[in-house]
């Protein structure tokens, strides 16, 4: 196989930019879901139900621990 030779995809095959996109502001969703979660759990927490900053943190950390470990 040659090395200077270039992969060309079909035009039958290429994705309109509005799928490209659409499927690109698709992750944002997720993303922005749980860092408002992990915001919201900061200030309700502490100011709403007077929980310590402390004890909020170490339980926020026990869904990224458990990222972590599925990682390993």
């Amino acid at each position: 196989m040659s090395l200077n030779k270039h992969h060309i995809t079909d035009t039958k095959d290429r994705l309109p930019i509005s799928q490209k996109v659409a499927y690109g502001l698709g992750g944002i969703v997720p993303i922005a879901l749980a860092n408002i979660v992990f915001m919201l759990i900061g200030i309700i927490g502490n100011i709403g139900l007077g929980i310590s900053l402390l004890m909020l943190n170490l339980v926020m950390m026990v869904p990224e621990s458990g990222m972590l470990l599925l990682i390993l």
